[in-house]
């Protein structure tokens, strides 16, 4: 079914769901007026099947129990009890209750506990579980045609599934048992590895005196660490520098610097390096000498201002100031190599012990080493203990709670005495019906489906380029045909319709011309092509346009009968015989509206359609009348119409809805198309006024009442 859209302000489609709906509507109306007998047809169908099955079914009996869950399994910290999952508890319950080895289970029960009945003949029973709302109780069921074994069946379906409960519950804490041993047999192999290892190594390594003997290292390592802190402070007083490159190599003075400073003025700023070193203090005989010197030199100065330089005092003074500079350096000479001397000695003291603080740090470390592997065996022995002792508790905490035998559901209400269940037979017959009606109508929907024929306009619009010309809505038959058009016809519907037509004849030309000769033709007979062509041809004269109807189906016309008109000579008559045109030409009770019936039919229609004295004849109408409209022969079952129409201006295409098959107007169109003939347009015949799209008829009766007299007054 073609969904209705309309453009949108943005330029795209919008879908019409309103309008979709009300053509749904319409549609099931047609289909159902179509194929309503479908429907009585299931109805019964479906009322006899359900009294069939009634006359036909067996009385079952139907048993009642209940189930109570009583108390609820957790899971202990061991992981050693049974447990249930609450989330999906009833439907798993549920599950394991209408498995295949329960029901079997109850049957065997049965059939063991009362000879009478066997294996073999046993008969059928349902059952189903459902929670009770609002509580924890399952209500059980059972139904049979037996009323005694559905009783007994539903109490040892109980039976059966408590016995499968507790065989669960029993094999999984057998299975959690299995696992538990083979894990503390694993562990137990682990654990004593472990000993054993933590045996092997105490047996190599003293681990009791690893403690004591790291305090007794860490002790030494400290004193040499101050020790060396010392040497080191030392040496920086005799000018060593740790950080500076062969530091311990470096000589405290420079000799030939040295010997500079004792030969210039450098003397003082020697003594003082020297004096200021209180790791070799000065002696008294080296400050004695140098006041002497002091005092020598005083008095040398005092002398040479009165005496020349070669007088002997000048010259005595000057050798004791020469033999005491001299006394004075080897001094110094003498207290510098000892200072290099005993700096030595303490870069040895140094090396020493930086080479002690190493040998005392691999000693720690390896004590650690001994502790640290040690302390893993033993955390390990401990690990493995302490798994094992648990799996041996979880191994006890489950053979007690296997032999306490938990079960969370128990009977609450035995098996009830199985009563018989009678059928409503108004309920049957009403499910019958539904299930009748609801076939009906999928049965009817599927044949609309299938169905080809054109219901609407818009199957044509959505499937076709040709123009829309006009619609003509569904008209009452007197007689088996439609009534012609006549002046102040009541029909105003129709009538409008009809001037609708005419005017896309007079004002909406296509081509830049009004077309003059009109063919009007359909794919099949029976489509009102011919009632159209008349009805049409009338509303022309109604508009002042002298017009020709011309009735072109040689084979089968019959438009002289609805004019009144005799058909003893007509076009054929006139093409064939060569009779003139005023011959065959007759005049209608209508105004400006003249008529050419078809004549004896000829044995050749479709060549005299196609003769030269056709096309003069066509040429001489054309001078004569404002239009002549040709009612053709169905496209599709000659080929008169199709070979015709390549002499008309315009080629209308009747579409009767409802009749016209899809596949029929697309076959007729391209038969034309193939010809070159120019389409009109399309105009849908007997269409239902109540189709969507189509209310504003209804208002055509409001809008054409003309008030008489007494109502103006």
């Amino acid at each position: 079914m073609p969904t209705p859209v309309t453009e949108s302000s943005e330029g795209g489609q919008h879908v019409e769901w309103s309008e979709t709906f009300h053509a749904f509507i319409f549609r099931a109306r047609i289909y159902l007026k179509r194929f309503w007998w479908i429907l009585i047809f299931t109805l019964a169908a479906g009322v006899l099947m359900q009294a069939w099955k009634k006359h036909n079914s067996i009385t079952y009996y139907h048993s009642d129990a209940e189930m109570m869950v009583s108390q609820v399994t957790t899971t202990a910290t061991s992981g050693a009890d049974y447990t249930e999952n609450l989330n999906s508890f009833y439907a798993t319950q549920e599950h394991i209750m209408l498995g295949a080895e329960v029901i079997q289970a109850a049957h065997e029960k049965v059939c063991q506990y009362h000879p009478e009945f066997t294996m073999a003949t046993h008969p059928y029973v349902r059952a189903g579980a459902d929670l009770v709302t609002g509580t924890s109780i399952l209500h059980m069921w059972a139904e049979g045609p037996n009323q005694v074994y559905t009783q007994l069946f539903l109490d040892q379906w109980m039976q059966a599934f408590t016995t499968k409960k507790k065989q669960m519950r029993i094999d999984k804490l057998d299975e959690r048992k299995t696992t538990y041993e083979d894990e503390a047999l694993s562990y137990k192999q682990l654990l004593d590895k472990a000993l054993d290892d933590e045996s092997a190594y105490l047996e190599k390594n003293v681990v009791g005196t690893v403690t004591s003997e790291i305090d007794s290292a860490t002790v030494k390592l400290n004193n040499l660490r101050s020790r060396i802190s010392q040497l080191q402070a030392q040496l920086r007083v005799l000018g060593w520098a740790p950080d500076a490159p062969d530091a311990s190599d470096k000589p405290l003075m420079e000799m030939d610097k040295f010997k500079n400073y004792i030969t210039g003025d450098g003397v003082e700023r020697v003594d003082s390096e020297l004096a200021g070193n209180n790791l070799l203090p000065l002696n008294a005989e080296y400050e004695t000498d140098k006041q002497s010197l002091i005092t020598l030199q005083v008095q040398e100065n005092e002398l040479g201002e009165g005496l020349a330089e070669h007088h002997p005092k000048m010259v005595r003074l000057k050798t004791q100031i020469s033999d005491l500079k001299k006394s004075l350096d080897e001094w110094r000479l003498k207290r510098v190599d000892a200072l290099q001397e005993h700096k030595g000695g303490l870069l040895a003291d140094l090396q020493q012990a930086i080479q002690d603080q190493t040998s005392l740090n691999l000693q720690i470390l390896d004590y650690q080493k001994k502790q640290s592997a040690y302390d893993h065996l033993s955390r390990n022995t401990q690990m493995y203990d302490k798994i094992y002792e648990n799996l041996v508790e979880s191994q006890v905490s489950l053979q007690e709670s296997k032999d306490l035998g938990q079960d969370m559901l128990n009977t609450y209400l035995t098996a009830t005495p199985a009563y018989a269940m009678l059928d409503n037979p108004i309920k049957q017959i009403a499910s019958g019906a539904f299930v009748g009606l609801a076939a009906g109508v999928a049965i009817i929907f599927l044949l609309g489906a299938l169905d080809g024929r054109v219901m609407s306009v818009e199957d044509l619009t959505q499937r076709f380029d040709e123009p829309m010309l006009g619609v003509i809505p569904m008209q009452k038959r007197i007689g088996g045909q439609v009534e012609l058009l006549k002046n102040n016809d009541q029909r105003q519907m129709f009538a409008e319709s009809c001037r609708n037509i005419r005017s896309s004849l007079l004002y909406m030309d296509r081509a830049g011309q009004r077309p003059n000769v009109i063919m009007l033709t359909s794919s099949m007979p029976s489509e009102g092509k011919s009632t159209l062509s008349a009805n049409l041809s009338i509303t022309l004269g109604f508009a002042a346009s002298k017009t020709l109807l011309v009735d072109a189906d040689m084979r089968r016309g019959q438009l002289h009968k609805r004019f009144g008109i005799k058909n003893d000579c007509g076009l054929a008559e006139h093409i064939q015989d060569g009779l003139p045109l005023e011959k065959v030409i007759h005049q209608t009770n209508f105004e400006n509206l003249d008529f050419i019936p078809c004549g004896q039919y000829p044995s050749q229609p479709g060549e005299l359609l196609m003769s030269e004295r056709f096309r003069e004849s066509i040429a001489t109408l054309r001078q004569k009348y404002d239009f002549v409209i040709f009612d053709s022969p169905p496209i599709l079952l000659t080929d008169d119409a199709a070979s015709f129409a390549t002499r008309a201006d315009a080629v209308l295409f009747v579409v009767r809805a409802g009749y016209t098959r899809m596949r029929q107007v697309r076959t007729s169109l391209e038969s034309l198309n193939r010809r070159g003939v120019n389409v009109y347009g399309l105009i849908v015949n007997f269409i239902d006024h109540r189709e969507p799209g189509y209310y504003s008829y209804r208002y055509y009766d409001y809008y054409s009442y003309r008030p008489s007299r007494t109502d103006k007054s």
